[in-house]
């Protein structure tokens, strides 16, 4: 059986992951269960659902989460088993090194760049 596409959504950044789940909608009490079972598991910090969306957002610690164990939960609470949740957790050494401090370094100078701009513009307009 093919999982509904609505509920097949699933977003994954290292220590963030989010998924549809319909039986969360508008169901404030299950949505607290899900919550609940989530918050019991080692390494998730927080869990965020949204009875409007049927969201689930969980924040969870690289370092000690186990996504095997947030995969099953989330199965008992109703993620369809075509659905692919990470098989493992990138560890942290992954998440650093020198292309991630370029990014930085380049964002930090576009944004410094726009504020100078805006800056000028304000300046200029002030004096004419």
């Amino acid at each position: 059986m093919t999982p509904d596409p609505v509920t097949a959504r699933i977003h994954h950044l290292p220590g963030r992951l989010r998924v549809r789940l319909p039986v969360t909608r508008r169901d404030a009490q299950r949505a607290g269960l899900v919550k609940a079972d989530l918050l019991g598991l080692p390494g998730v910090n927080d869990v965020r659902v949204s009875t409007l969306t049927g969201s689930v957002l969980v924040h969870y610690d690289i370092a000690l989460a186990n996504p095997g164990r947030i995969d099953d939960m989330l199965r008992r609470h109703g993620l369809p088993s075509g659905c692919r949740l990470p098989s493992r957790i990138a560890p942290p050494d992954a998440l650093a090194g020198p292309g991630r401090a370029n990014v930085a370094s380049m964002f930090a100078e576009a944004a410094l760049e726009a504020v100078v701009k805006r800056c000028a513009v304000a300046v200029i307009a002030a004096l004419v």
